[in-house]
């Protein structure tokens, strides 16, 4: 099988590229993703980062709880999330998930016994506005993820976001005014530490300035340069 493999990854490869020569220019969703495109494939692009309709995701309340609606895989790193809050009965997290999701049984084996997390998949996505508006903040520590959407959404909607130092996530994240950072080996204990620093009071603080965030990733910021682009 090695050898057809190789050769499949050959043709492959040859039709790429031959694609990519009949491109006039290449748009990525942020500086991450543009820094791959140049190291292998030794195309230069430019950044257009998708986005966010905040007129959906909007400030509704502020119950105590954070929310982690990011996929449950591996490189979204939720089990950390989970074992953070094993150890912190005081503190409530709400994990919205996929039925398809391949870490489900092992997120729903840890969580097991634990009253102060509350696993939960959506029928539509009306709810999930819900749940990001009322939130207290969001959580989500991927392994150097392209851009990351959840984190602008959460902003969107008045939300600071714990966050890791990888990937994307530091194009649109800022430390101590609309989230709060950790090291990218993202240790349960830098979590904890986090969430022991976003308070409801602290959160409350970063409200204006996550809106104000959210804004230059708004619809109307991407209209306006996609359109600059398209001159």
């Amino acid at each position: 099988l090695r050898p057809t493999f190789k050769i499949a990854c050959s043709i492959f490869r040859f039709l790429y590229e031959r694609d990519l020569k009949k491109i006039d220019f290449i748009l990525t969703n942020s500086k991450n993703t543009q820094t791959r495109i140049q190291k292998y494939l030794w195309y230069d692009s430019q950044v257009l980062y998708p986005p966010v309709d905040m007129t959906r995701f909007v400030w509704k309340s502020q119950k105590d709880y954070f929310l982690s609606f990011a996929r449950l895989a591996d490189a979204k790193r939720v089990d950390r999330v989970v074992e953070a809050f094993k150890d912190l009965p005081d503190q409530k997290l709400i994990v919205i998930y996929g039925k398809n999701d391949p870490q489900r049984e092992k997120i729903f084996s840890l969580a097991a016994w634990c009253p102060n997390i509350e696993l939960i998949t959506l029928e539509n996505n009306d709810l999930l506005y819900e749940y990001i508006g009322n939130a207290r903040a969001s959580i989500y520590i991927p392994i150097d993820e392209d851009f990351g959407m959840s984190p602008v959404e959460s902003m969107s909607a008045g939300k600071p976001v714990l966050w890791v130092n990888d990937g994307g996530l530091k194009e649109t994240i800022i430390h101590e005014k609309t989230g709060y950072l950790i090291d990218s080996k993202a240790s349960i204990q830098s979590i904890q530490e986090a969430i022991k620093y976003l308070t409801p009071e602290k959160c409350l603080t970063m409200r204006s300035d996550c809106e104000k965030r959210a804004w230059e990733f708004g619809l109307e910021s991407f209209e306006k340069q996609l359109q600059e682009y398209m001159k």
